[in-house]
């Protein structure tokens, strides 16, 4: 090993982690101070790269057997505890306060993932690119880097093995570990490469796109280890830290968001190599950046920088849930929880079980035991809260039946005169779910069916439509497919649309090969642009001005003509067909800001209510556009819910009776119950015979 500081403890590697976890923390706060700031994650890669490479050498004199153990014994006792606390304690509070929907809904997987290190493999598995938007609402996703990270340490080991066996041969085989090493790195650039553009979440999340990082640490060590990269000059090292602290600086500001982690990582990877190497050279003493990376304050922020990083991600998404973080007030709060608890982390938990004599003594076998066994008592504490969270969360939202459309409805009294049966098939490759009357004592079921085609609102129809076979005795079938609204009266040319009209042509078909004459097919959809979504508010240029625009009236001319052929062809065999107009929509989302904990959040300012008249002129070339398709096709009805849901000078997603949505423009199950009535004396209507 050479003879520069190396060897032993180098302070300025924890300010090198200080800057890391500063430009991360900004970065995830507030994006636009520092555009690249997740640039810092590659650093962290870097450092454990290097850092895990002095600790197994720490061990080279052992047996292979005792260089593993004790190597994940250490690990175990490091990294697991800190990370158990957090996660345990991120599932309660965000059992407590974040309410169930599309924004949350692949949160707790990622948390049980995140247990046994696969945090990343959940992200890829749930396709959550890291800079969507659901991801800024998951208390979880930043485990992914620590399962990189935990995946590395255990193959890592073994390359390292080669290594230290092999480096003291005299024949070519003492660079086998080198080469194998430097072979493996060039494997992940590859991976890094091509898959950064062609599946951009697999090469940001796996071990195999990111490895190159961390290995470009271990190879400084190894190089090091061979005396290759030793700087006499403090000149030349102080040149090496200005370019290694330069490269990192535009990497923080620089990096984009797209072609990440290749090759955009590099200036923060060979940034990071560069001060390594610089400051484990004995001439780095004196130079500006050494002095400043050693300092007090960055070296105690480095030694913090594991606890930071664990907890800075869920105080701040618990901030984006509950009071905010967009002002400066709540960006205060959000950084002053996360450094007190980090403190605590660091003090209470990861230094005492770290150096406790037990823990230092134990047979690195049962360490290991200690830390699998913990990680299984938590697992098991972590889905009991989540099965619990009926009883446990303080948001309105656990009322379930008056604001989940999909909840399981409350006993009704009297009992309805059928009950009704769930299932799901698939037909022709579209998932089709199905709703049976059954037990029907008061009524006789009907032999018309109701076909309903539609988007996510399609659903959100669920209670209502489980009422229509509970009171009518009616078979449903619904064919939903989320963003792809059917006789929307807009139309795109681009690819997602496109999809959509295929897949509506192929349900069409189905059911026009079903449908028999008296046959009811219902066309739900959102016929307008949102005011909002569930993360936040969209341009108002998208709501109040677009559907009068030049632009807006072409496009619904052209989406006329298309809904028309695709409403011809589910009514050609004699079915009705009805077509629901327009409902309110609001700007923000009603289950998150009907709590005492989030009606202060800056997201809630769009309000949750809209003049009607407003809301009216917004929707009025949309239902003139239904109307003249109307005239056009025959059986054609148009149902309007809005006057039930609107029937006052303002329109309110929620009121005496209830939430009537539960966003800014899915109905809520109590919304489900106020159109019923009018939406089965339609039908009723339907099926009257002639007089």
């Amino acid at each position: 090993m050479q003879q520069g500081r190396a060897a032993g403890y180098v302070p300025q590697i924890d300010g090198l982690r200080a800057v890391a976890i500063i430009a991360v923390m900004i970065y995830h706060l507030t994006p636009g101070f520092l555009p690249g700031g997740f640039a810092g994650v590659d650093v962290f890669f870097v450092i454990s790269g290097y850092v895990v490479s002095a600790s197994l050498a720490r061990d080279a004199d052992h047996s292979a057997g005792q260089f593993l153990l004790r190597f994940y014994a250490r690990r175990m006792a490091r990294i697991v505890p800190p990370l158990l606390a957090c996660l345990v304690c991120a599932a309660i509070a965000a059992t407590m306060f974040i309410p169930n929907a599309w924004l949350s809904n692949t949160s707790q997987f990622t948390a049980l993932f995140a247990f046994v290190g696969l945090g990343n493999a959940a992200m890829v598995w749930l396709a959550d690119d890291y800079f969507s938007p659901r991801v800024e609402f998951n208390p979880y996703v930043h485990t992914w880097s620590l399962g990189v990270e935990e995946q590395f340490y255990l193959i890592f080991p073994l390359v390292f093995l080669v290594w230290i066996t092999q480096r003291n041969r005299p024949s070519a085989l003492r660079h086998a570990g080198t080469w194998l090493l430097a072979g493996i790195l060039a494997l992940s650039v590859a991976y890094a490469w091509r898959h950064s553009t062609q599946s951009p979440e697999r090469a940001f999340y796996l071990l195999a796109g990111r490895l190159w990082e961390l290995g470009m640490g271990a190879m400084v060590f190894q190089l090091q280890g061979g005396r290759k990269v030793i700087i006499q000059s403090t000149r030349g090292i102080a040149g090496v830290l200005w370019v290694g602290a330069g490269l990192i600086l535009a990497g923080a500001i620089l990096t984009p968001e797209q072609g990440y982690p290749f090759p955009w990582a590099l200036m923060a990877v060979v940034g990071t190599v560069l001060l390594i190497a610089g400051v484990t050279e004995t001439a780095a003493n004196g130079t500006a950046i050494a002095l400043a990376l050693g300092s007090r304050p960055f070296v105690l922020v480095g030694k913090l920088s594991y606890s930071l990083y664990l907890w800075h991600w869920p105080v701040y998404v618990m901030h984006r849930w509950t009071v905010g973080i967009d002002g400066p007030l709540q960006a205060t709060s959000a950084v002053a929880i996360t450094a007190l608890l980090a403190a605590a982390s660091y003090y209470a938990v990861e230094r005492p079980i770290r150096s406790h004599p037990l823990v230092r003594t134990l047979a690195p076998s049962r360490v290991i035991g200690a830390g699998i066994a913990s990680i299984v008592l938590c697992v098991g504490i972590a889905i009991s809260v989540f099965a619990a969270q009926g009883r446990i969360s303080r948001s309105v939202t656990k009322a379930t039946d008056s604001w989940y459309p999909s909840a399981p409805g409350s006993p009704r009294e009297p009992a309805p005169p059928c009950r009704a049966e769930f299932s799901s098939a698939e037909v022709n490759g579209l998932e089709v779910r199905a709703i049976a009357p059954t037990e029907c004592a008061q009524v006789t079921p009907r032999p018309q069916r109701l076909f309903v085609i539609g988007d996510s609102h399609a659903l959100a129809y669920l209670a209502m439509l489980t009422r229509v076979t509970e009171d009518l005795g009616v078979s449903v079938q619904v064919y939903s497919n989320g963003g792809c609204s059917f006789a929307n009266m807009h139309r795109s040319a681009d690819t997602k649309w496109m999809e959509c009209v295929r897949y509506y042509r192929a349900a069409g078909s189905v059911i026009a090969a079903t449908a028999a004459p008296g046959d009811v097919v219902f066309l739900a959809g959102l016929r307008l642009n949102r005011l909002g979504d569930q993360w936040g508010a969209v341009d108002s240029a998208g709501g109040y001005t677009a559907p009068g625009s030049d632009a807006a009236t072409q496009q619904r001319v052209d989406a006329l003509a298309e809904t028309a052929e695709l409403v011809g062809t589910v009514g050609a065999n004699g079915a009705h067909v009805v077509i629901d107009a327009p409902a309110p929509i609001f700007r923000s989302a009603a289950f998150r800001c009907s709590d005492w904990f989030n009606r202060s959040n800056s997201y809630c300012a769009g309000g949750l209510e809209i003049p009607r008249a407003a809301m009216q002129a917004l929707r009025r070339p949309i239902v003139d556009s239904l109307v003249s398709l109307s005239v056009r096709v025959q059986r054609l009805a148009i149902w309007d819910p809005f006057p039930v849901l609107c029937p006052t000078a303002t329109c309110v997603a929620s009121d005496e009776r209830g939430p009537l949505f539960f966003d800014g423009d899915h109905l809520s199950g109590t919304g489900n119950a106020v159109v019923y009535p009018s939406f089965a004396a339609l039908l009723n209507r339907t099926w009257e015979p002639p007089r």
